[in-house]
């Protein structure tokens, strides 16, 4: 008997157990779980087969954001021959998923009720276009009455963003009074969920989705409880699958000054360079992994301009434009390769790479995910991300091991209070941007072309293949904890209630602490944190930065680290 992967129980818990025993007809459904769990992949290989299945045939995919919608679509192209067999297997007939990304296209296969379509697409061109008399939302509802009662289904990711039912709900949804708010995606929803099935999914649902309306009445509301939450609280993921499939909770290094940047640049390069000289010295014992060093910080800045004019630094609020020329100060007086492009600003539609000498070049933003994650054949060393609105969800960076805010958000302090009688903060928007951090990394290279063959792999998945394969090697503890310290992610945020409120919910629910992460000894001993150069000396020391143990001093190593550095491509 084959054991179902944690990540397989997880997907039939949270999405197939909680669809097919919680939707009700006539609401938009929610289905939620922590970020990296799966929901998005869950949607298209279970959730959709299984409502092809019951007889719906016109699916909607659609995302916030035009660059999560392609890779979207990418997925489900890869996908879609597996669930087309998968489906011919089970109702014994052949059958193929069609897919397109234009709205009129799909509306024309309402023609045959029979043929499956699904559109993929994003919010905008869901509800707008520009070249028709009616709008694509307009089109969608009339033509809806020509199918039958839950033909078709609308799957929303991240349906938290652009939620709010109405502007009354903005505030104590997003913190802030969102006057020019229409709710059009809410709107057209309330619509189509008479006669289709609507799902939403979000790691992050607001106030609104879970019944909390703080002063606004919601009897006066156009659509009041529109929502209904699928996925049970008691059946959420625990710490202990948490950790068998996602990075582990490490640190957060409070800020209380104007010092955001320079905190965050200390901390992340002595992980880094901690992390450099493990490997360097592993790759010796290991000659079979290709070790990869090389974690990404990524940094959200506050806004660059206000009417028109530069803004300057104010407390923990530091634009993009002042926090490069920070980054590369220190890195230049950390004796750092000065040709090398190892920062990158982003913005909706736009990537700017840097280097310290404060040279930069364009690229497309369509490329930004490849050159975080070292696959760029052009650029592989950047290990700053600068981002203000972008990035807040639908990115895969598996490198990201660090996330800074240099930005205050006071806009999230609600003046209501609490039941412990502190003042109601808003975390959706903070925890979105944590979850940035928190996808599975091991600080060695994973796919088709490696020893592990596969791309795609969670800590249960490495952690079985490096104990059958290394456990017998007199360094397994070392590769243990080199790789607990990759597969880890840490925070550099403003000490604000803010932040502190939206840390303890992250570390509640959404991640599982290090002190239990797979790459430890079976016994679940701590693993030692001695450390010795090649000449045999101990040279773990207690980390100025943080004061944990195991900290390399680089003067105590008998080589080069820069020419170690330099060879691993991390400057």
């Amino acid at each position: 008997m084959v054991m179902k992967r944690t990540g397989e129980v997880l997907a039939e818990r949270l999405i197939m157990n909680a669809w097919n025993e919680n939707r009700i007809e006539g609401k938009i459904n929610l289905l939620t779980a922590g970020t990296g769990v799966g929901k998005t992949y869950s949607s298209m290989t279970r959730l959709i087969p299984s409502l092809i299945k019951e007889g719906s045939t016109k699916f909607i995919l659609t995302t916030p954001l035009v660059d999560s919608a392609v890779s979207t679509q990418k997925e489900f192209l890869n996908r879609r021959k597996e669930i087309e067999r998968k489906l011919e297997r089970e109702m014994d007939t052949d059958l193929e998923i069609k897919v397109v990304t234009d709205v009129s296209s799909f509306i024309d296969s309402f023609s045959d009720e029979s043929e499956i379509m699904v559109l993929v697409t994003n919010h905008d061109q869901l509800l707008n276009s520009p070249k028709t008399k009616e709008s694509n939302r307009e089109l969608l509802i009339r033509y809806q009455n020509y199918l039958q009662t839950n033909k078709l289904v609308v799957i929303v990711d991240e349906i938290h963003y652009g939620g709010s039912t109405e502007v009354s709900t903005t505030k104590g949804n997003t913190g802030n009074n969102q006057s020019n708010y229409t709710a059009a995606m809410v709107n057209f929803l309330a619509v189509l969920c008479k006669r289709s099935w609507v799902i939403g999914i979000s790691a992050t649902l607001i106030n609104e989705m879970q019944g909390k309306y703080f002063n606004v009445l919601k009897d006066l509301l156009d659509h009041p409880e529109i929502y209904n939450i699928c996925t049970p609280t008691d059946s959420a993921a625990t710490h202990s699958e948490l950790t068998r499939i996602l990075s582990n909770y490490n640190e957060t290094y409070w800020i209380d000054g104007d010092n955001v940047v320079e905190t965050t640049v200390e901390h992340f390069e002595s992980f880094r360079s901690v992390l450099a000289a493990q490997a360097a010295d592993l790759e010796n014992h290991f000659g079979e992994l290709d070790f990869d060093p090389n974690p990404v910080c990524m940094l959200t800045c506050s806004y660059g301009t206000y009417k028109g004019n530069p803004t300057t630094p104010n407390g923990f609020n530091v634009p993009i434009h002042h926090s490069i020329p920070i980054v590369s100060g220190i890195c230049k007086g950390l004796g750092q390769d000065p040709d090398a492009y190892i920062m990158a600003e982003t913005t909706m539609d736009s990537a700017r790479l840097y280097n310290i000498k404060g040279e930069h070049v364009d690229v497309d933003s369509s490329r930004i995910e490849k050159i975080l994650n070292g696959t760029d054949l052009e650029y592989n060393d950047v290990r700053y991300l600068f981002v203000v609105e972008k990035f807040k969800m639908s990115m895969n960076v598996p490198r990201i091991v660090f996330y800074a805010s240099a930005r205050e958000r006071k806009g999230t302090v609600l003046n209501e209070i609490d039941s412990s009688g502190n003042k109601v903060t808003i975390t959706v928007t903070i925890r979105q941007l944590m979850g940035r951090a928190i996808r599975p990394w091991f600080g060695v290279k994973i796919g088709k072309d490696s020893v592990f063959g596969k791309d795609s792999y969670s800590p249960e998945d490495i952690h079985e293949y490096i104990s059958e394969n290394f456990s017998s090697n007199p360094r397994y503890s070392d590769l243990l904890k080199y790789m607990r310290m990759a597969n880890s992610h840490s925070f550099c945020l403003p000490n604000v209630l803010q932040f502190q409120n939206a840390l303890e919910e992250w570390k509640s629910g959404f991640s599982a602490p290090l002190e239990m992460s797979m790459f430890q000894p079976e016994s679940g001993a701590e693993i030692t944190t001695t450390v010795t150069n090649f000449s045999g000396e101990e040279i773990g020391e207690e980390c100025p930065t943080c004061g944990r143990a195991g900290y390399i001093n680089p003067s105590k190593l008998d080589f080069d680290f820069n020419e170690i550095a330099n060879s691993q491509s991390i400057n």
